[in-house]
């Protein structure tokens, strides 16, 4: 495991004579769940206040009596840390311990929260320590002025509020003013490469360095109108041109054919698919099904048990049911008469009940064994499925899909040498371009050359983040989650040639989820990291009954994401803060933390035993 980064262990409130505030993180996936009004925006809030936010968390009711505030940590080479700050602002003190570790002599270090490039004895620069990510620049405008790195620049790409998360705006572009320092951010993350050799205005040894360049040119132009004659005549050059348009043509007809026997088994992958998961989905229904049949079963002989205890207690009151007699159970006095036609009514309705009870198990029973057949149906069809599926998709990626893709690369091969060839034979068009590349140096050395030729993040920097979205996307089942590219005119994402910001707010928040987690996996690869996220109600909350037709998502794409988490072991930690509760399945492979929000039952909230009725207004 590498030795640069941090994960969260334990966030905690404390005040004077108050049972402290407090929720234990552990690694892997962390969810945080209940009702609305138990605290868990405002946990969002102290988070992201620990981190160096200048906001502190909102004054609400239950928390008003706390003071301080404590966000411990661990360092990924074994190290624990704990921040302490007042809820109201301040400076941090920092201790190198847990906070149960923190006695009344221990000597913390003061950390200003404002993040500066000349005092390192600031919250950001102790947290991009333990991330190996000091010192790093950025550049801010488009004229080249750089600035260091901050913490807060990379929290924009860890913690998203439950606002943010369904933007329609970009998910890397907070606002235009901000688009070049974020762009750059982001680029830093992806690459390892920051802005810190950027100079302006031009050095000597650029201006040498271009001054290079246009002797360069020049030869190159003096040579050039010789060169056709040197290589080759206009009669072979033409005969050439003739055998790679001929190949050409015979490789593109063969291209054509191959397509669309590839579509024909991609359309064959994607009906099975949806075959499967309709099959799933109804085994599934099945397995709720059984569940419940066992329930009934057990208060099935529940009844029986009960209905047999009141017609033995009856035999036994039968014929010793006289006034003053003593009771054959408890030997007190019978102290009214009992009527043996009464009991005896009792007995028989009793024993009439049994018998439909019983009729009822054996139906039950019956039910149970067909179900029982059909989930081994369903098994059967959903193996036999999987194993179509894998034959299909070999074919698609090593079959056809490699022979597609050989084909591509020798077309490529006689497009590089057609355009070599085309290239001789317009040799006059490529002299003007050299002239023309040589005016434009020309022009920059006179000017002082104050413009340079910044690295942007581009559609090809996205290239790997954008494969791991759509591999992410595909294995939670994101409907026709084809392809995915990055826009470099919305700064969004497009995915299966449809624009993000278009999809509904439910789609819109899992996908951006889909970019948090696809950037940690990115960054996990790297020396360096950049910290935990925490998302704020990412899946449930637009899929309630009243949202508008297009905007909700399905249960079990959001109970995917959940599971693809839970088995991601590459992922140091996650947090998720939501309304409703992860599948069952993974409950003992996460840290699953729920509030009740009803008093006694459970833990109600985050505050220990609000007030009835405050609310916590988040």
């Amino acid at each position: 495991m590498k030795n640069s980064g941090f994960y969260l262990t334990e966030l905690r409130l404390s005040g004077n004579n108050l049972e402290n505030a407090s929720i234990q993180f552990e690694k892997g996936l962390n969810v945080i769940t209940g009702p609305t009004n138990t605290g868990k925006s405002f946990i969002y809030q102290c988070i992201n206040y620990m981190l160096g936010g200048s906001t502190p968390p909102k004054n609400i009711q239950e928390a008003r009596s706390y003071k301080e505030i404590y966000l411990e940590l661990q360092s990924n080479d074994g190290n624990f840390y704990t921040l302490k700050s007042d809820l109201i602002g301040g400076k941090f003190q920092l201790f190198n311990s847990k906070i149960d570790k923190i006695s009344i002599g221990s000597n913390p270090k003061y950390l200003d929260r404002k993040h500066s490039p000349i005092n390192e004895d600031n919250v950001s620069a102790f947290l991009l320590s333990l991330n190996k990510l000091s010192n790093k620049k950025i550049r801010v405008n488009e004229s080249g002025k750089t600035r260091n790195v901050s913490y807060r620049d990379l929290i924009k790409f860890l913690m998203v509020s439950e606002e943010r998360i369904i933007t329609q705006e970009s998910p890397i572009v907070s606002h235009y003013t901000k688009k070049t320092e974020e762009l750059n951010t982001l680029k830093l993350l992806l690459t390892e490469r920051d802005d810190s050799g950027i100079s302006i205005p031009l050095s000597s040894k650029e201006i040498t360095h271009r001054k290079g360049k246009i002797e360069l040119l020049t030869e190159l132009i003096n040579n050039s109108e010789s060169v056709q004659s040197r290589e080759i005549s206009n009669t072979q050059l033409l005969e050439s041109l003739d055998k790679v348009n001929s190949s050409i043509n015979e490789i593109a007809s063969n291209f054509n054919t191959k397509k669309l026997l590839y579509l024909s088994i991609e359309k064959e992958h994607i009906t099975k698919l949806e075959v499967l998961q309709k099959n799933l989905s109804e085994k599934n229904i099945l397995g709720e099904l059984l569940k419940r049949s066992n329930i009934l079963k057990q208060q099935y002989e529940t009844d029986i048990s009960r209905l047999n205890a009141t017609i033995e207690a009856s035999y036994l009151l039968s014929n010793n049911s006289v006034e003053g007699e003593s009771c054959p159970l408890c030997h007190n006095k019978i102290l009214h008469s009992c009527n043996q036609e009464s009991i005896d009514e009792i007995i028989e309705s009793c024993k009439a009940e049994i018998t439909k009870i019983i009729k009822l198990q054996n139906e039950l029973s019956a039910s149970v064994i067909l179900m029982n057949n059909e989930i081994g149906t369903y098994n059967s069809k959903v193996s036999t499925l999987e194993m179509e599926l894998s034959t299909l998709k070999y074919e698609l990626e090593s079959g056809i899909g490699k022979e597609i893709d050989q084909l591509l690369n020798k077309m490529t091969e006689l497009n590089n040498r057609k355009s070599y060839l085309i290239g001789i034979k317009d040799i006059s068009e490529r002299v003007a371009s050299y002239k023309e590349q040589k005016s434009i140096i020309e022009s920059s050395i006179s000017t002082n050359a104050t413009k340079t030729d910044f690295s942007k993040f581009t559609t090809s920097t996205a290239t790997k983040l954008c494969r791991e979205m759509l591999e992410i996307l595909n294995s939670i089942k994101y409907p026709n989650a084809k392809s995915l590219e990055y826009s470099e005119y919305t700064n969004d994402f497009v995915i299966s040639g449809n624009d993000r910001g278009l999809a509904g707010k439910g789609y819109r928040a899992i996908t951006f989820a889909t970019f948090i987690l696809a950037l940690q996996k990115r960054v996990e690869l790297k020396e360096y990291s950049i910290g935990i996220p925490v998302l704020d109600s990412p899946f449930v909350t637009y899929r309630k009954p009243k949202v508008q037709e297009g905007e909700a998502i399905s249960i079990d794409l959001a109970m995917d994401f959940y599971r693809h988490l839970a088995n991601d072991e590459k992922i140091t930690q996650f947090i998720i803060i939501e309304n409703e509760e992860p599948p069952a399945d993974i409950q003992s492979r996460i840290n699953h933390i729920n509030f009740s929000g009803v008093k006694n039952i459970g833990r109600f909230g985050f505050i220990p035993t609000p007030a009835i009725n405050s609310g916590y207004q988040l």
